[in-house]
């Protein structure tokens, strides 16, 4: 049963106590490439482990008229940089762009090869999340879910981590996050994308923003679980992923409307999150544990 929590003011933050575990870490720096190369404010990722070193968005296009990330630029290609330092590209055709800033470099199935989670949109059919890796020595699209269906609709990935807490991890994602969003639960199992849950009420992201990162995971009562805004952004939901179901656990009222990255505060147990106000309201989640 959801338990709604009230969060408490402190020096002009709202507290609440928790232990917490981060996803996956994404973007870094390299070299800086050349401004032509790689998309204005795409960032590069990097792996320290696995066949992909780093990876970036290039080829700058404005041949989808959307800019729900703030600016009408988006990205024609992927690029990889691979352990023994080859550089590959997978370009788009010119009815899709890279609706995105940073790809996600990680390894989801632990089998030592790296995968690229992206957010892949189509000028007809909207976004769609696709993944790619290397095979053959081409950088080649592995698993991608089907389109949301329409035009300047988007879709915002929420965490990549082990959400269930069986080894593996998983991919969440937010579909149409500034229109009553719905929370999705995907598994990576032999190289296919399978929707395990889905729930709406959620939103990750707000309209304009080149903050991607309005999720996190943590950890209550030693067992994963999701944090992101819900659809209005006036509050801060908690839920378990459980096999073919999501779950909610707390609803932590917001003063101001969530805006910012929620991420995880330095002394590890609680997370922080940017609001309209501009404040930065800091929550732990001891209340919800109780």
């Amino acid at each position: 049963m959801r338990k709604d929590v009230p969060a408490t003011e402190s020096r002009g933050c709202a507290w609440l106590t928790a232990c917490l575990s981060s996803a996956v870490l994404f973007a870094a720096t390299l070299s800086p490439l050349p401004a032509a190369e790689r998309i204005p404010d795409g960032e590069i990722a990097t792996s320290a482990s696995g066949d992909i070193a780093a990876a970036w968005f290039a080829r700058p296009t404005t041949r989808y008229a959307h800019g729900i990330l703030g600016d009408a630029i988006e990205a024609g290609s992927l690029v990889a940089k691979t352990r023994d330092g080859r550089t590959i590209e997978a370009v788009l055709p010119a009815t899709q762009v890279f609706e995105d800033l940073t790809p996600r470099l990680v390894d989801l199935d632990g089998d030592g090869r790296n995968e690229i989670v992206a957010i892949r949109s189509d000028v007809a059919q909207g976004a769609a999340l696709a993944v790619y890796g290397l095979d053959g020595g081409q950088l080649v699209e592995r698993a991608a879910i089907p389109p949301i269906g329409r035009p300047s609709r988007w879709l915002n990935v929420a965490s990549l981590a082990d959400l269930d807490g069986d080894g593996q991890r998983d991919i969440a994602i937010v579909t149409t996050p500034h229109i009553g969003g719905t929370l999705e639960i995907y598994a990576w199992r032999g190289g296919a994308l399978r929707l395990r849950a889905s729930r709406s009420g959620y939103s990750n992201h707000v309209i304009g923003s080149r903050d991607l990162d309005l999720a996190e995971v943590v950890r209550l009562k030693g067992a994963p679980a999701l944090v992101l805004p819900n659809a209005a952004r006036t509050a801060l939901e908690v839920v378990r992923v459980e096999p073919e179901t999501i779950t909610p656990v707390a609803s932590i009222a917001l003063a101001s409307r969530a805006v910012g990255r929620l991420r995880l505060s330095a002394d590890g147990e609680s997370v922080e999150v940017r609001t309209e106000d501009g404040r930065t309201v800091r929550i732990s989640l001891t209340q919800v544990e109780n």
